[in-house]
């Protein structure tokens, strides 16, 4: 019994501590409402004073309206004063922004005028050192071409000396190498002007009498046909010991028109003073390779000089009317071609129609083999 007493007394204090607490959340509510109500009376007020236009009467209510009109009056002068206080302010303001303005494009443009001639100096300067390399570069790359160029042709003559020694060892005739190579003939080309220029008449008057000699192209020193890959011509390899003695006969007819046209006979010496002409005595059995040898052992140095000489101005002379053969037949192809051109195709004229061996051809000869040239650098400006 006692013990169902104190659990009723724990109930009622547990429900009086919550009516408690429901009495204070209660009132604080009311207060809550009451201060949202004023607070709602006040914007009501406010804005029944926006709709009627006149917010100072609400503050003024004490004065009369003489007194209001007059402060309404100052109040708005001064509005006045201080609006045109800062339209001034606001026109000095735009006139100082102008001049800021003007300030700065005239900076930017003395800064745009510097930046572009510093940009045209920096370009100028690169263009003036790219062109100064590339022409260094040209320079070099030419003179490592001359140089390059320089060195083979000096190989190149080098190589054909050295070939022309051996075959001279060998017993070969070498002076068609030699007169390839420039500086080597030099005395006797001196001697042929000299000699030709003093006889022109007589020499053009019997240049028909020599045969013709074979045109053959101009190779540089060393040349081989077909060394260097490209097409080996009509000549090809040919056999030396046949065009040796075709050359052999060919200075033998030479040499014997030249002593016709010279009036000077096979038996006739070359003359000597009187206290160099020694007797000789060749016995009738020895043979004639035996007297020759012999006759050539007991000549002096002068004799010896004395038919080099003579033999050279027999050569220059040969050489020259051989030239003179050369440009007239040149002129005889020229107007036989030209007389092709305007009357139509023709007979081969007798030039053309006989070769070195005496045989005749009814067709004209084959152009010149192509001649592997070397650079021009490589070739001689002076053409020997």
């Amino acid at each position: 019994m006692a013990r169902s007493m104190m659990d009723i007394e724990d109930e009622l204090s547990r429900l009086w501590g919550l009516v408690g607490e429901l009495s204070e959340q209660l009132a604080n509510n009311r207060a809550l409402v009451t201060q949202l109500k004023s607070r709602s009376d006040n914007v009501k007020g406010q804005a029944a004073h926006v709709g009627t236009g006149f917010p100072l009467r609400r503050f003024n209510l004490d004065i009369s309206n003489e007194e209001f009109q007059t402060e309404l009056e100052a109040f708005s002068s001064h509005l006045v004063m201080e609006n045109q206080q800062l339209q001034h302010e606001n026109k000095q303001l735009n006139a100082l922004l102008k001049e800021y303005e003007q300030t700065l494009e005239t900076v930017m443009g003395k800064f745009r005028g510097i930046a572009h001639s510093s940009q045209q100096h920096d370009l100028s300067l690169h263009s003036y050192y790219t062109s100064l390399l590339q022409t260094l570069q040209t320079a070099h790359s030419s003179a490592q071409l001359h140089d390059s160029t320089s060195l083979s042709l000096l190989l190149n003559r080098l190589s054909t000396l050295l070939r022309t020694a051996l075959r001279s060892m060998g017993g070969e005739d070498t002076d068609a190498d030699l007169s390839s190579l420039p500086g080597l003939l030099n005395l006797i080309n001196g001697k042929e002007d000299s000699e030709v220029s003093s006889s022109p008449k007589s020499i053009i008057s019997n240049n028909k009498a020599f045969p013709k000699a074979p045109n053959k192209p101009v190779h540089f020193p060393g040349f081989i046909p077909g060394e260097n890959g490209g097409y080996n011509g009509t000549e090809g390899q040919s056999d030396w010991s046949l065009e040796r003695e075709m050359e052999i006969q060919r200075l033998e007819e030479e040499n014997k028109a030249l002593r016709e046209l010279l009036n000077i006979s096979e038996d006739t010496k070359i003359p000597l003073p009187q206290h160099e002409i020694i007797p000789e005595e060749e016995p009738k059995d020895s043979p004639s390779g035996t007297g020759d040898r012999s006759r050539k052992s007991s000549l002096t140095i002068e004799e010896l000089e004395a038919g080099a000489a003579f033999e050279a101005d027999q050569l220059a002379e040969s050489n020259k009317i051989r030239d003179l053969n050369h440009h007239q037949n040149g002129l005889l192809e020229k107007a036989h071609e030209e007389h092709i051109e305007n009357d139509g195709p023709s007979q081969t004229p007798q030039e053309f129609r006989e070769s070195v061996l005496g045989f005749e051809t009814s067709e004209r000869p084959p152009e010149e083999a192509i001649v592997d040239e070397p650079d021009a650098e490589a070739i001689d400006p002076n053409g020997e």
